[in-house]
């Protein structure tokens, strides 16, 4: 695998000792692109090491929630409030209208608690929203 930083290959590396320290042999890293993911429930959490500033990288924590739910105004408005009572992390659509919770971090410093919070945040979310989703506005969970 190819990073476009130093910076970039060295947050991945502590990354990965990170995830594994904290979350076992669950833990796979994608051998095509600097991220790792594991399965929660009816989520998979994604931690992607992505280059940012030529001495640091940032650390996109993320997981697809609900795909497929019909795009409506209040579902939109329903996302817009709840990111408002998130301390960290967002809701999102990404290019194919996938629901999606994102929290990112700068990778220096990264220590193992922020790594596990982050992680941690995106997988409770991520398994608490889907089913709400889902059944007020259609689709399916994203691991589904």
């Amino acid at each position: 695998m190819e990073f476009a930083t130093t910076a970039q290959k060295e947050v991945y590396e502590q990354v990965g000792e990170h995830m594994r320290g904290l979350f076992g042999e669950e833990v796979w890293a994608n051998p095509n692109s600097p991220t790792y993911s594991i399965r929660f429930g009816s989520t998979v959490v994604y931690v992607f090491v992505n280059n940012w500033l030529e001495d640091n990288a940032a650390v996109n924590v993320y997981s697809y929630v609900v795909k497929g739910a019909e795009i409506r105004q209040d579902l939109l408005l329903y996302l817009l409030q709840q990111n408002d009572q998130y301390r960290y992390g967002a809701f999102g659509l990404d290019s194919n209208n996938t629901i999606v919770f994102r929290f990112t971090v700068p990778g220096k410093p990264l220590d193992k608690a922020t790594l596990k919070a982050a992680v941690n945040a995106v997988r409770f979310t991520a398994d608490d929203q889907d089913d709400k989703i889902v059944a007020r506005w259609g689709g399916q969970r994203a691991f589904d």
